[in-house]
């Protein structure tokens, strides 16, 4: 019984943290406010993370796994052609973008763009993540210049590295504009013309 209540107040302190440094940032996010959402007292906070940014790299990780299942569900979809997968999954996330009101973007991108510079692991964590990410991505496009669908030249790793980025300034975009555009450019260039047949 103890355990699950351990195991229950660092999820809720982690689905706090998620809250929290999605409308805000992770500089900005306070202990009391994490504590007051997560509703357990102070002590759990240290008993599960030693400090702020081991807490915060659980709160990156939780949020890639969350987004690691959407990306795997739909690139995974054998039912489907590769670049199919690959635009149904992006209107997945934009359906989802816009249902929160263009606020808010990519957790990953954010705290990459406010701790990469002055966090060795951030940095270091981020780009495993990242990296695990255009995976996914790659292993699609090689299936798709295998089955035909794109130019046999093409390179999934360098095409998937460039949706990756160009995504992660889509958002960025979003984020400035409150505005569903810089997506929608996002897919009309990449599913309308670079990954056209």
């Amino acid at each position: 019984m103890a355990r699950k209540q351990e195991r229950s107040s660092r999820d809720a302190l982690i689905e706090a943290g998620l809250e929290v440094m999605l409308s805000g940032s992770y500089e900005r996010a306070g202990l009391q406010e994490i504590l007051a959402r997560a509703k357990v007292p102070k002590g759990s906070f240290y008993h599960h993370f030693s400090s702020k940014e081991g807490f915060g790299l659980a709160v990156v990780g939780a949020y890639a796994e969350k987004v690691q299942a959407i990306f795997r569900r739909h690139l995974s979809d054998a039912q489907r052609a590769p670049i199919e997968r690959m635009s149904r999954l992006f209107k997945e996330l934009e359906k989802r973008l816009v249902a929160e009101g263009c606020q808010g973007g990519c957790l990953m991108g954010s705290i990459a763009q406010e701790q990469a510079d002055v966090s060795e692991a951030f940095r270091s964590h981020l780009q495993t993540l990242f990296a695990e990410q255009q995976e996914l991505l790659a292993n699609c496009l090689a299936e798709a210049r295998d089955r035909g669908e794109l130019d046999r030249a093409a390179d999934p790793q360098a095409l998937a590295a460039f949706c990756a980025s160009a995504w992660q300034g889509a958002l960025l975009q979003m984020k400035l504009s409150r505005s569903p555009e810089p997506l929608k450019r996002f897919r009309t260039i990449v599913f309308g013309r670079l990954l056209a047949a």
